[in-house]
């Protein structure tokens, strides 16, 4: 039964690397008992098939990279996943920084304003994908000029 259990979650985290709480989610819908998920999780972490901070690193990527998102909102999406909020704070820190958040920001915004909208839409649309306030009216007081 640990076997199997081990070779599902395995298989799981070939789609996508996942959180703790993905994977004890997925093995306890697949209906294995606890001392058993204990195990798997343990395996995983000891093979470093699991781990939160990879896990952060990865999740924000993807953010910067296929769908640009500020730092409040991957932080809430990290959250939602069941990570520790240490651990998101050390992986914005480390994975996300201030000037990147910041161009990826003016990019939105200039797309934005591109399509001429209003500013005000154009920071309401910031602020939906998850930038600072501050951070917004710099972006568009900068794509105003």
């Amino acid at each position: 039964m640990l076997e199997k259990a081990k070779q599902q979650a395995l298989k799981y985290l070939l789609i996508r690397p996942r959180s703790e709480r993905e994977m004890r989610q997925y093995l306890q819908k697949k209906q294995y008992e606890r001392d058993i998920i204990d195990k798997v999780i343990a395996y995983l972490q000891q093979y470093h098939y699991l781990d939160e901070l990879k896990f952060c690193e990865a999740w924000i990527n993807s953010r910067i990279n296929l769908k640009p998102t500020g730092r409040y909102k991957i932080k809430n999406e990290l959250k939602e996943k069941g990570i520790d909020g240490a651990i998101i704070d050390e992986a914005l820190m480390q994975f996300y920084p201030y000037e990147t958040e910041l161009a990826l920001a003016q990019q939105l915004a200039n797309k934005k304003a591109s399509q001429n909208l209003p500013y005000e839409k154009i920071k309401r649309h910031l602020a939906y994908k998850g930038f600072d306030y501050d951070l917004i009216e710099a972006v568009v007081d900068k794509t105003n000029q």
